[in-house]
Parts: C-alpha cells; structure tokens; sequence
C-alpha cells in the first residue's frame, strides 16, 4: 500500500526528479502567473519580517561568547579561588557581563523592530494584497470558503526488506483545505487540487504507533487544552510526537494507497464522510 503523499527515492540518482505516488489524482493546478504572484507577494512579507542580517548575526555571537565566558568564569572561580579576583577570572567576567548586555539589548531591538514591522502600513498593505491574491486562488481551484484546514503528511522514504524507511528526521506536516466536490473528496494546498472518488474510498484504519513530525500549524499551541487528549509531545530538537494516528485507505484500479490523518483532524473528515460513506467509520 502507497501513501498519496510519500515520495519513493528508492533507486533514484542525485538531481533525478521526483514525485509524490500520488500524482495522479491531481485534477486542477493553478496556473504559473497566479503562482508566480503567489510565490513574489510571499516573499515580499518575509523580506519584511527579515532584520539585518549582520544584527542577527551579532546577537548570536555575542550569545555563545556570553555563555562560553560564563562556563570558564565558573570554572577559574572553582578552580583558582581566592586568587581568581586578581587575574585568573577578571577578563572573563568583563568578556561574560559585556556580551551577556550586548545580547539583552540587541534581543530587545530586535523584537521591538519585528513588532514595528508588523504593524507598519506598508505590511498591512501586502498582507492584504497576498490575501486576494489568495483569494483568486482558491477560486480558481473551487476551495469552499468553509473549507476545514488539516495537516497533510509529506515524507520522503526508501524500501528497505519491503518495509519503508524514512530518510529524514519526521513527516513534513503541511496545511491542506479538504472538502467534497463532485462526488469526490478533494484535498487542496495552494497550488494543486487532488480529487478521491468516494466510491474508492475502503476504510480508515487506527495505527497505534508514534509518528514524528516536524511543524505545529494551528493556532493554538500543541500543549493547549484542546489538543490535551492527544498527548502530543516535543523533544529537544522540535520534533512534535502524537499516538495513535489514522490512514483513510482508498483503491484505484487495483492500486491500494492511503492518507495519514492526524487524530486532533480525524473529526473533520469524519464530519465530512459520515453521511455519503457510512460503512468506513469502524475505528
């Protein structure tokens, strides 16, 4: 069984090009200008949101060099004490409390300009033009304006004893709108639309294993009350971890695929195909 949005990159050669198993149900793509506006606009935002690289830059330096001149501060204090005031340790705590101050006050410029960015007349004149620009596009691809937003998971994999494995550190998670057209569930970002006939549609099946993955896109944050019962975890690293998960299974001429759903967006696509596809919920 394939997933829709795995990428197989078993036997593939470097700069081959590569694409999701599921490219095949893909109905409708929105077309390069639109994309190209998409792609310019999007841009344009995050340039804004961008400070100087050189103050990122120093603000990171100055960091580790505070936090390395505290660590042997602390270690000439221990090892060389009463004499450490006199020679050993003086460099040190001026190098550690100048850059330690250097890092507090380029973080506080730094989060006051971000704050003025955002509220300048200029973002809130390209947030607003990104926003009919995707407003065209989802009427180009007939996105319901009550579309529910889930995440898609997206991973890239080799087969290995004829099991998967994956090739990166957890499952891609992106926004997808999922809605019903035409008799077909249909599964939309803003550049392509895949459509599922409902009639292809077998089951959804409850995987009690953990899944990694890599962003956390709704609002609220993964530890808030609403996600709770979903006992979602986060390592050290950022990885975001839940269990269980669930895989919607579909066939298409004689091919077997699935759909990774994430449990706290079981419940929009139950909401979805609970009337038209009654005999698939047994989970």
């Amino acid at each position: 069984m394939k997933n829709i949005f795995g990428i197989d990159l078993t036997d593939k050669k470097d700069g081959e090009t590569v694409f999701i198993n599921g490219r095949n149900f893909v109905t409708e793509e929105i077309d390069d200008s639109l994309a190209g506006e998409y792609e310019s606009e999007l841009n344009n935002i995050k340039k804004s949101l961008t400070l100087p690289k050189s103050r990122s830059t120093i603000k990171t330096i100055s960091g580790w060099i505070a936090v390395i001149s505290g660590f042997i501060l602390c270690w000439n204090i221990e090892v060389f004490y009463p004499e450490y005031l006199l020679n050993k340790a003086l460099i040190w705590e001026l190098c550690f409390i100048f850059f330690l101050l250097l890092w507090i006050i380029l973080s506080i410029i730094i989060s006051k300009r971000m704050k003025a960015n955002i509220k300048s007349m200029e973002f809130k004149e390209k947030n607003d033009k990104l926003d009919e620009i995707v407003d065209r596009i989802k009427e180009q691809l007939d996105i319901p304006e009550d579309a529910a937003e889930v995440d898609v998971m997206r991973y890239t994999y080799e087969m290995k004893k004829d099991r998967e494995v994956l090739t990166c550190l957890g499952y891609r998670n992106s926004l997808y709108y999922i809605f019903i057209k035409e008799n077909c569930l249909c599964i939309s970002n803003l550049k392509c639309k895949f459509s599922f006939p409902l009639i292809q549609i077998t089951g959804i099946r409850k995987i009690n294993k953990q899944i990694p993955f890599l962003y956390w896109n709704k609002l609220e944050p993964y530890n808030d009350r609403k996600y709770k019962q979903y006992k979602i975890i986060r390592n050290n690293i950022g990885i975001y971890y839940c269990k269980p998960y669930y895989a919607l299974q579909l066939k298409d001429i004689g091919k077997e695929y699935e759909i990774f759903i994430m449990p706290y967006d079981l419940e929009a696509y139950v909401g979805l195909l609970t009337e038209m596809c009654k005999h698939i919920f047994d989970t």
